[in-house]
């Protein structure tokens, strides 16, 4: 089971939809269950919430940044063609991209789906927390392929 499935099915009488965005269903999550929006048991599973995200983001993309096929995989899905022949390749073009990591984490289960890029780090921003998918920036510090994509959203830098 992968880790955001294993997330949701810990909650009996819900129902996950597995089509549907991950920001998306959690939010329907505190729905069901009645959470107010400061309560403890929301502020619970929105810690966990997060730990599957990076979680479902590793096992999708992997965590080893000498491996070019996740890098590859996660390319791919950014609309990225010709795929670079090298990681070092890949570390250059994905420094310059501002994509929504949760957006990329949904795309997984469809390998032509592409995912939007933005032209800044601004625009990136601004789109992130409009639509509320905010990736966990500080749990995520780990490393990996990850530490390529994370970028400022609070407060964007003024770069494209």
């Amino acid at each position: 089971m992968e880790p955001l499935e294993a997330f949701f099915s810990g909650y009996d009488g819900f129902t996950h939809d597995l089509a549907a965005p991950a920001t998306r269903e959690f939010r329907r999550l505190c729905q069901v269950r009645g959470w107010d929006r400061n309560s403890n048991e929301r502020e619970e599973a929105m810690s966990r919430f997060r730990v599957a995200l990076i979680q479902q983001f590793n096992l999708t993309y992997g965590t080893d940044i000498n491996n070019l096929n996740g890098w590859h995989a996660m390319m791919t899905h950014m609309g990225v063609d010709p795929l670079p022949e090298t990681v070092a390749e890949c570390k250059k073009i994905v420094k310059r991209l501002f994509v929504n990591l949760v957006d990329l984490v949904d795309a997984r289960g469809d390998p032509t789906q592409q995912v939007r890029l933005f032209n800044s780090e601004v625009a990136l921003s601004k789109y992130t927390r409009k639509s509320k998918k905010i990736f966990p920036r500080d749990e995520a510090k780990a490393g990996g392929i990850l530490k390529f994509l994370l970028r400022q959203i609070m407060r964007p830098r003024q770069r494209k």
